[in-house]
């Protein structure tokens, strides 16, 4: 379970660049809302441990997390590169 939770501690590290990108990408006016709607959106995001709770109580623990686990990265990786390719690449700064 050490290696879990290592594993949960370094995987929030995006959170501070969605949050700066969310930011940067948005007018003033909207920041507010925007970062609302993203902050009600990780409160969602905080069912899967319910879920997995759930689908334990039909197979151990161990066997759940060994299937959940992966399969989030694997979606989280995906709408993370989907994010990227919207987003693009930045503007190279002009050398003075």
């Amino acid at each position: 379970m050490r290696w879990l939770l290592l594993q949960y501690l370094c995987a929030e590290c995006w959170f501070g660049a969605a949050v700066a990108t969310l930011q940067a990408q948005l007018p003033k006016e909207v920041q507010g809302g925007a970062q609302g709607a993203f902050s009600t959106l990780t409160v969602v995001g905080n069912v899967a441990p319910l879920l997995i709770g759930q689908a334990s109580r039909s197979a151990p623990l161990a066997d759940v997390l060994h299937q959940a686990v992966p399969a989030m990265y694997v979606g989280s990786a995906i709408a993370f590169a989907l994010t990227c390719r919207q987003l693009g690449r930045p503007p190279r700064p002009e050398a003075e």
